[in-house]
């Protein structure tokens, strides 16, 4: 059966770990849903739950439940800080048993929602697995979060080419992160588009910065949202930065319309 949607699903994907990744995704859907839109945020981040602590959400659910059949995605689904919605990644320490089952059962549970919500964030996991192809591919469109560190620069970029010249990207945005103020972060946008724009097929929209700001980390350490808890420093300016970027009109539905986080291929299977 075909559903159709308007959400548009978005991964936030990064190259290197330790950029902030999974604030950036939590902080994005909580300004989005404080602009009156609709978003779910998906922690695809297995065994690690980091979207749920952000959120100050007690996530008592087991992935292996859902994969399991077990554990409905209704009771999976959990109501987060001003009317954003999260499907948790599971207990910290733990991967489910298996993905590709996991993964058919999130596309067959999530289906019947696809007209419920503006916009699915897909908190991926870092690197460069074919998991994380798979799922950062299987999107509307990608924020890939580069960083000023060479390793981190170049893993971004690794993982572009990797996404390039494999699934494909229907749309790119890219947040500079940890860097030390706007200037910095366009200036470093500047160096990876041009690096990009020699040997890829994509073009790539500068979305915004997020600084190096301990207001984050304060955040982090009191489970709330830096958006909410700060709303006036200036990663919180950042982050609604770039919810206003997604809000507009880069990232769009993928053609055909009633594809649902493109996982439909699961279902011929399982």
């Amino acid at each position: 059966m075909n559903y159709p949607r308007r959400a548009r699903v978005i991964a936030v994907a990064s190259g290197k770990g330790g950029l902030g990744r999974s604030t950036l995704a939590a902080n994005l859907g909580v300004t989005l849903a404080l602009a009156g839109r609709k978003p779910l945020l998906v922690d695809l981040d297995f065994g690690l739950a980091d979207a749920a602590i952000l959120l100050g959400i007690n996530a008592a659910v087991d992935l292996d439940g859902l994969a399991a059949g077990t554990t409905p995605l209704s009771a999976m689904t959990l109501a987060g800080p001003a009317g954003l919605d999260l499907i948790p990644g599971g207990p910290a320490g733990e991967t489910p048993r298996s993905r590709e089952l996991l993964l058919r059962r999130l596309a067959q549970s999530m289906r019947p929602l696809a007209d419920r919500y503006d916009d699915i964030i897909i908190d991926t996991t870092t690197g460069a697995s074919p998991e994380v192809i798979a799922s950062i591919g299987d999107s509307d469109g990608v924020i890939l979060l580069v960083g000023e560190e060479p390793t981190a620069f170049m893993n971004a970029y690794g993982l572009l080419r990797l996404l390039a010249h494999g699934p494909g990207i229907s749309a790119l945005g890219i947040v500079a992160a940890q860097v030390e103020d706007e200037a910095a972060g366009a200036a470093l946008f500047q160096r990876f588009a041009a690096l990009a724009a020699r040997f890829l097929p994509v073009q790539p929209s500068y979305l915004g910065a997020i600084p190096v700001d301990s207001h984050v980390k304060d955040s982090v350490m009191a489970r709330r949202p830096c958006v909410q808890l700060f709303p006036d420093c200036p990663a919180s300016l950042g982050y609604r930065r770039v919810a206003g970027a997604v809000a507009g009109g880069l990232f769009q539905q993928s053609a055909g319309g009633d594809r649902f986080m493109a996982l439909e291929g699961f279902h011929a299977v399982g």
